[in-house]
């Protein structure tokens, strides 16, 4: 258990911006570790990321991210106890799984990820909504900050034309904060 004073939610918040374009959202191919797990991990000189998640098809997921702490004067796998984590559930909906550009999406969603600089809400995509040339939006609520947080992400077909979005295609919840 974190001590929460102890936390410096600023630059937490800057690590795990740059832990999320640094895997799922770069394109890199997960490390498979077991049936249906793929992991993901990034470091620098305080912290270790790790995302381990489980997919079938790759619908639906689940999955959770933890940000360790590093011992100093250790290496890099020798983490000291958890300080922050995020568990995850997401899935393509019926039209989504119908949906012409399905890899279009999920590329659409790694964008998404890339485009968040804000560091008080690190956890998914930005808080404002975003299109693409693939016709869908994005949209990302949360509730809370960095140190106690729920949310859910959502992609839908847009039309630029009527400015309106049209059927749900993909959504996520998530929820976390300080261990």
């Amino acid at each position: 258990m974190s001590d929460k004073s102890q936390i410096n939610a600023k630059e937490l918040g800057e690590f795990l911006l740059e832990a999320k374009r640094n895997t799922y959202a770069s394109g890199k191919k997960a490390e498979r570790i077991g049936n249906l797990a793929k992991k993901f991990t990034s470091a620098d000189n305080n912290y270790v990321y790790t995302d381990i998640y489980f997919e079938d098809d790759p619908n639906p997921f689940i999955g959770q991210e933890i940000i360790y702490k590093k011992a100093p004067g250790l290496p890099l796998h020798a983490y000291s106890i958890p300080i922050w984590g995020m568990n995850y559930y997401g899935k393509m909906t019926e039209e989504g799984r119908k949906y012409k550009f399905q890899k279009g999406l999920w590329n659409f969603l790694k964008e998404a990820l890339k485009a968040n600089e804000n560091i008080k809400r690190p956890f998914r995509g930005p808080m404002s909504d975003l299109s693409s040339k693939f016709d869908l939006a994005y949209t990302n609520k949360s509730k809370g900050n960095i140190l106690d947080f729920k949310g859910k992400e959502t992609i839908h077909v847009f039309c630029e034309a009527l400015d309106e979005t049209g059927s749900l295609l993909y959504q996520l919840e998530y929820q976390g904060g300080i261990i």
